[in-house]
């Protein structure tokens, strides 16, 4: 169990670095809910990082650009290329793959002090184009979305101005471009992540009311997994992960979720718990390659990708160029070719043979923002 001190000394850290840092950003991005920018190469107020801001692995490509390839293009294998450009650049959001198109649902703008948008959008594969969707009904961050029979389901996140996690939900109709309220979550839920199995939508990790990591407060849930069934509109409390853990990625192999990484209270995780939807059950799952947190995960052709992601409270504060990949048969590691851009608070789908990686941030534990659309082809 985490001390009480623990808990304060990383508020105390959080603080110190959300108002130090946001000193140096520049100017965050303009806008009102519903607006929409143009497609330039980097937004306003964002900063690209050097080559050596952040040190790349000793095999990999870190500091070439990616060349623009459109989706339509055969792209080389192996290589990270880019297609179109987001509307508005934005980070620590899901995305979702349905019917040939990705959604992204709101996140962070760039500036300090999380400013939050409303604002989501639309990418067709087919056209490689972006195209402005209705927006969430508030204003929402580090939330978990799911896409399932034809529709995208949108759970809690955290509000403008804070970590803390929130109840309400939402489902979205690409056929009408309509939000409608669904039932909350059961407890309050942000930074955790949705995995749809057996008609069910899980969600998986998180943090509570409080953000603060400490079971001696009373805001604070018990880290339970939560369980959707859309055909009632009816939430169940399921057993909690053998390790608590926020800014988590899941993936469901064969029958069960496999939890990676995150953090809790002061550091960042190198381990994973994998969970049976049929027993209700955990157990021990593989250990990583590196602790990461805040990263894209994606599933194609059976393998896990890991993508960027932040080391943050474990320090020293760092965005992750690096790319694991588990294989599930093999229990074994291995990598790609490094991101061209550290990345972190980076939502990623498969579809086809191709890997899309999804905007983010490109400095830990801020939202510094890119437009970029990054695509790989294994």
């Amino acid at each position: 169990m985490t001390s009480l001190n623990a808990y304060k000394n990383s508020v105390a850290k959080r603080s110190f670095l959300i108002l130090t840092l946001s000193a140096v950003l520049l100017s965050a991005c303009g806008g009102s809910p519903g607006a929409t920018e143009t497609a330039d190469s980097t937004p306003t107020g964002m900063v690209e990082p050097s080559p050596t801001s952040v040190p790349p692995s000793p095999t990999a490509a870190s500091t070439e650009t990616a060349t623009p390839v459109p989706t339509s293009t055969p792209l080389p294998s192996g290589v990270w290329g880019e297609a179109a450009q987001l509307r508005s650049a934005r980070s620590e959001m899901p995305a979702v793959l349905l019917d040939g198109r990705i959604y992204v649902i709101s996140g962070l703008k760039t500036g300090p002090l999380l400013p939050t948008q409303r604002t989501s959008e639309m990418y067709d594969i087919a056209s490689d184009e972006w195209l402005p969707i209705a927006s969430i009904p508030q204003d929402r961050h580090h939330g978990m979305a799911a896409a399932y029979q034809g529709k995208v389901y949108y759970f809690g996140g955290s509000p403008e101005g804070s970590l803390a996690g929130t109840k309400e939900s939402w489902v979205y109709d690409p056929a009408l471009d309509q939000w409608d309220e669904i039932a909350p979550l059961p407890v309050h839920r942000s930074a955790g992540f949705a995995v749809v199995y057996s008609d069910f939508i899980y969600i998986m990790g998180g943090v509570g009311a409080s953000h603060s990591h400490s079971d001696d407060d009373e805001l604070e849930d018990n880290g339970e997994t939560l369980r959707y069934d859309p055909s009632t509109n009816e939430w169940t409390l399921l057993s909690p992960p053998l390790q608590r853990r926020e800014h988590v990625t899941a993936a469901l192999i064969g029958d069960q979720i496999y939890v990676f990484g995150g953090r809790w209270v002061d550091e960042e995780l190198d381990t994973s718990d994998i969970y049976d939807p049929a027993t209700d059950t955990w157990k021990k799952g593989p250990d990583l390659p590196e602790p990461r947190a805040g990263n894209g995960i994606a599933v194609l052709n059976g393998l896990v990708y890991l993508i960027g992601g932040e080391i943050w409270m474990s320090g020293p504060e760092t965005t992750l160029y690096s790319v694991d990949v588990y294989d599930p048969v093999t229990d074994s590691w291995s990598s790609l070719p490094d991101l061209s851009f550290p990345l972190h608070g980076v939502p990623a789908v498969a579809s086809g043979d191709r890997l899309y990686v999804i905007g983010g941030s490109t400095i830990a534990a801020m939202a510094n923002n890119t437009k970029r659309l990054f695509i790989f082809q294994p």
